[in-house]
């Protein structure tokens, strides 16, 4: 008698995002992981070849339970519809499934598809394939007036934050930046290319700092080419408006999460209260809405005169000022960190003299009033907004493009990428630094830190 073909196991979204956790983790073969999950080796190693596409999918909060995956009868018109439902969603909308294919008509439309049909049955496989299900809408939110928001400080803040350590509380905010700004264009027009969003979170002790998110408006700039961005501890994304998303802001709150519960903690986060922070439910922590945050803070930096600043400006890549964040979030010092969490209350038995933002003083080229006008220029930027029906299509069609800035002149990303340099010209780069650092009497710590250069570069060139 002839035996029944044996049924071919196929793996879960969510168990295919645990095997590429169990590969990132201490060494394991991926025979032991495919006898553990009772599947064969091929189907492990296909999992290793998509597991961006698969950490894309699991971070759009896609089925976990679905084992293929099943496009719809149009992407398009779904991917916009999705943006759509998240914005919505995070704003607190009621939603059935009437609007839903109400607006997925409406959609389509704009998209140039007017045949799409968006029946009962494409609903349903919609609703499967993105986890989707109604729930009562939130509350509606609103700014808590004064009384309130004192009586909450006082009585149910301390009684939060004794339940965890100063490790354990965080806080996040976003903030905008206008990265090629000089003190000459305050008053002047300031161009959307010109700007990014970036995220920033710690927590009370300042003991760690969580790599940016940084938003801008392309999703591949010239200046990217080569550059392996995870290497400089940051995360980015585009948005056509450079903006925070209800989307983008789950995937960085799940990322944190995930991040969280390899450290085998829980944590108490902080974050303002908007239309783009969406009730997300996450494993390790729980979120709290309040409206007074943090007080921002990104480390100003000075080039030299006005000439040579405006000059340098026009010349600078969204590549350069992923530079400057870095490196300016690793110089905010702890004390200032502990300072901004006692200012908002978080340590009331702690003396409140000392000052938030340690003093900075103003470049010899410019006054203290205009230095201080020039760091503010983009303290009230918008980092956030509701998107258009119009904006969500034009969205969705620049990504099924691929648009970036290296075909979209308007954002003055037109220039040629710097090539790599060679390991000759590199070497040759290390002498003249050196060359410099002996002419100008550095001290002993700035030439430990240059040999310390010299040697990861020579480390570099034997690889």
């Amino acid at each position: 008698m002839e035996m029944p073909p044996v049924k071919k196991k196929v793996l879960s979204l969510a168990d295919k995002v645990k095997v590429i956790e169990m590969l990132n983790g201490p060494k394991v073969s991926q025979r032991e992981i495919a006898k553990q999950f009772g599947v064969s080796q091929p189907q492990i190693c296909r999992i290793i070849k998509n597991k961006d596409e698969i950490m894309d999918e699991w971070h759009q909060n896609a089925n976990p339970e679905r084992k293929r995956k099943r496009e719809g009868k149009d992407t398009l018109v779904e991917t916009a519809l999705l943006r759509w439902f998240e914005n919505a969603r995070a704003a607190d909308i009621p939603i059935n499934g009437l609007l839903l294919q109400l607006k997925a008509k409406k959609l389509a439309e704009a998209l140039g598809k007017p045949d799409f049909d968006p029946n009962s049955g494409w609903l349903s496989r919609f609703k499967v394939r993105h986890n989707i299900a109604f729930k009562k809408a939130h509350g509606e939110k609103k700014d808590a007036n004064q009384p309130a928001a004192e009586h909450w400080k006082r009585t149910v803040l301390p009684d939060l934050i004794r339940r965890y350590a100063p490790s354990e509380i965080y806080n996040c905010d976003e903030t905008g930046l206008f990265f090629r700004a000089t003190p000459e264009s305050i008053m002047g027009s300031k161009k959307a290319c010109d700007r990014l969003t970036v995220m920033l979170c710690t927590n009370l002790d300042g003991s760690e700092k969580m790599d940016l998110l940084i938003v801008g408006k392309s999703k591949n700039p010239q200046c990217f080419r080569s550059v392996n961005l995870e290497q400089m501890q940051v995360t980015y994304r585009a948005n056509s408006n450079s903006w925070m998303t209800a989307s983008l802001f789950t995937e960085w709150l799940r990322m944190l999460n995930k991040h969280i519960r390899q450290k085998r903690k829980k944590i108490l986060l902080f974050l303002d209260s908007c239309s783009v922070h969406p009730h997300v439910v996450v494993s390790n922590f729980k979120s709290l809405y309040r409206k007074r945050m943090l007080t921002r803070i990104l480390a100003p930096f000075d080039s030299g005169s006005a000439a040579s600043v405006n000059k340098l400006s026009k010349q600078l890549t969204i590549l350069d000022a992923i530079h400057m964040m870095v490196q300016a979030w690793r110089e905010v010092r702890t004390e200032t960190i502990k300072n901004c969490f006692r200012a908002a209350g978080f340590c009331p038995d702690e003396s409140m003299e000392a000052s938030v933002i340690e003093t900075v003083q103003a470049p010899e080229s410019l006054t203290q009033d205009k230095f201080e006008e020039f760091v503010g220029i983009d303290d009230r930027l918008e980092c956030f907004g509701e998107q258009s029906d119009a904006e969500i299509v034009e969205s969705v069609r620049a990504d099924e493009t691929s648009i970036s800035e290296e075909n979209n002149a308007d954002d003055l990303e037109d220039m040629p990428a710097i090539p790599c340099p060679s390991k000759i010209e590199t070497i040759e780069c290390l002498a003249k630094l050196r060359r410099y650092l002996e002419c100008n009497s550095a001290s002993s710590e700035a030439f430990r830190v240059f040999y310390k250069l010299e040697d990861t570069v020579h480390l570099l060139s034997l690889a």
